[in-house]
């Protein structure tokens, strides 16, 4: 059993630090039973993105970066609708970089919707139509799933409404020119793209 102490309800941040880092979900999950939610979501998003930072500028490990998302996903709220979808496009038929994606969206809090993997175009259209999508995430394994990606951008512009949402795509590094210009968010990596999700969708 877990008990929490006076001294980390009262240093809320450094003790929620240290809980993130070492991957302790349970210690979240008790310390919602004593502060109230939106100031422990206030604490884990500074957390978060100062983690995401020294990740990004090569100083914090990816796995150190793991074990936070997976901590800090106990606080996400599934009850609300999605603002963004996630899956792994049609040729990757592998779940681990759509499964990494998913967790750290919901680390941040963002309401997101796991459309699986090996997903079509159409299933991504689907989704943006049916829930009002703000962000589609196109999580891809090599150059050659840009193709699908491309006709998922061709598809939303014929039918009028790829000004509606936010293509960003996760994994592989875009290796031409055209494969960046699909892209609303020049980054390839999982955790940045997660962090300019958070943040255009707070705006």
């Amino acid at each position: 059993m877990v008990s929490i102490t006076f001294e980390q309800i009262n240093d809320l941040e450094e003790h929620l630090c240290s809980a993130m880092l070492n991957g302790e979900e349970k210690i979240i999950s008790e310390l919602k039973k004593f502060v109230p939610k939106d100031q422990i979501v206030a604490c884990k998003n500074n957390i978060l993105r100062n983690l995401t930072e020294s990740y990004k500028n090569g100083k914090t490990p990816f796995c150190q970066l793991v074990a936070a998302a997976q901590a800090a996903a106990v606080l996400y709220d599934d009850s609300m609708p999605p603002v963004v979808c996630c899956g792994a496009v049609k040729g990757n038929t592998s779940p681990t970089g759509k499964n990494f994606m998913m967790m750290l969206l919901r680390a941040w809090g963002i309401p997101s919707l796991d459309l699986g993997t090996d997903v079509s175009p159409e299933t991504f259209l689907d989704a943006v139509s049916q829930y009002q999508l703000q962000f589609v995430v196109c999580v891809v394994f090599s150059g050659n799933n840009f193709d699908t990606v491309q006709k998922l951008h061709n598809l939303a512009l014929s039918d009028h409404y790829r000004d509606g949402f936010s293509l960003l795509i996760s994994g592989a590094r875009p290796g031409k020119q055209s494969d960046y210009a699909l892209m609303d968010y020049r980054e390839h990596r999982a955790a940045a793209i997660a962090e300019w999700v958070e943040k255009q969708w707070k705006k």
